[in-house]
């Protein structure tokens, strides 16, 4: 959709109308596109060609239990929506190369939550590789 809005295409085209479509939508500036539109606009396209996708292949997924739908709730805002609206606002603050150390750390910080919330075994190559991410972001980080 988004090569669609974007393409030059002659005016008469089925493109050159979709490009109408969404030049009412906020990324029509590429220039100062708000990252919470550009979060929202994102899923709002997304969950119904999910849902299609789902209906199509006749996925049995859609039958939740009522106890299920909190946590989903969960992850859908917190862990998709906010989660990728500070990412994108953290990226206008801070250089691309600064905030690729941070995903480094993301191991760091699911092992432990890994080991008391899923019961996972902590092992010796668990330390062995948290070890030599720590290494790797302490040596990327020194002046």
């Amino acid at each position: 959709v988004a090569v669609l809005c974007f393409s030059n295409s002659s005016p008469h085209t089925p493109a050159s109308l979709l490009r109408k479509l969404c030049a009412g939508f906020p990324w029509h500036k590429k220039d100062h596109t708000d990252p919470i539109y550009l979060s929202f606009f994102s899923f709002l396209v997304s969950i119904p060609f999910f849902l299609l996708l789902s209906l199509i292949t006749n996925d049995q997924n859609l039958n939740l239990p009522l106890p299920a739908l909190p946590g989903i709730l969960y992850m859908t805002i917190g862990g998709s929506i906010i989660a990728f609206w500070a990412y994108q606002e953290g990226q206008k603050r801070i250089e691309a190369s600064e905030a690729a150390i941070f995903s480094y750390l993301k191991p760091i910080f699911t092992i432990p939550l890994a080991y008391f919330w899923l019961k996972e075994p902590f092992s010796l190559f668990t330390v062995l590789a948290t070890s030599l991410i720590l290494l790797g972001v302490y040596l990327s980080e020194k002046k």
